[in-house]
């Protein structure tokens, strides 16, 4: 008897037990208040999703090719997206070490989900939309009551929101370019970093946003390099210019030693 491959596996149905299980996990984490719980759901769902794409798409991704199971591939992405985003939102937080893991797994959902749409975009034109949509729903959230009980919560959501609506612009005049979302990333952690007062966040924005210059030279294939990467560098400035005057700015936010030690350019 010859082989055959199932190729049922590579339907985007194959992924619907993950949706049973992000059901699950948030139901535990916000019933046991295991947070740290999430973050690893929120990787697992989201990398998951991200190889099963690689399978049909291969390493370049979609690249504005349409693939039959996009349209259920993106409102499953969007599940994900939401079902955390809830979790985010409607949990009690009794320590700051929960309320900083919290942080950590909210921005994961956020960035994860842009990464995973970018890979199988069929149309790459209409990509600044999807952070016009996915940033002014952020924000919105922000403002619910339930949200402004945890300030932090608050401040971290409406950055985010903010942040996606406003690079929504020069993602779509600059071509689409991918190191855009990695400074909407490292942005992103270092504001974090700042409202939570925590160094590992402001730290993990800084290296993020370098390693946007770093990614888009290493990927240059044609020797017109210093054209293409001058808006990510022109952008990426922004970083080190936070990182110098935000000390000065709120001292009280930087008083540790290794907390400006972070964010100095030394």
């Amino acid at each position: 008897m010859p082989f055959c491959w199932d190729t049922s596996q590579d339907t985007v149905y194959s992924l619907s037990a993950g949706v049973f299980l992000a059901i699950g996990l948030v139901s535990i984490v916000l019933k046991m208040g295991w947070f740290e719980l999430e973050v690893f759901g929120i990787l697992s769902s989201y990398l998951n999703h991200l190889y099963w794409l690689y399978r049909i798409l291969g390493i370049e991704g979609a690249h504005g090719r349409h693939f039959e199971q996009y349209h259920p591939s993106l409102a499953l992405l969007f599940f994900y997206w939401l079902t955390f985003r809830i979790s985010y939102i409607a949990r009690n937080i009794k320590t700051e070490f929960e309320e900083h893991i919290s942080t950590l797994a909210a921005l994961l959902n956020v960035l994860l989900l842009l990464g995973v749409m970018k890979f199988q975009s069929v149309q790459p034109e209409l990509a600044y939309l999807a952070l016009l949509f996915v940033g002014a729903f952020e924000f919105g959230f922000a403002q619910l009551p339930i949200t402004k009980r945890r300030r932090q919560a608050f401040v971290v959501l409406s950055v985010v929101g903010a942040t996606l609506m406003v690079a929504a612009v020069p993602f779509h005049y600059s071509g689409n370019n991918v190191a855009i979302l990695w400074l909407v990333g490292a942005e992103a952690f270092l504001a974090a970093g700042i409202i939570a007062k925590e160094v590992v966040f402001r730290r993990l924005g800084l290296l993020t946003g370098l390693s946007s210059i770093s990614m888009r030279s290493a990927l240059d294939r044609d020797g017109k390099l210093f054209l293409r990467i001058r808006p990510i560098v022109l952008c990426s400035s922004y970083i080190p210019i936070s990182a110098r005057s935000l000390p000065r700015l709120r001292p009280g936010r930087f008083s540790r030693t290794i907390g400006r030690r972070s964010l100095s350019p030394r």
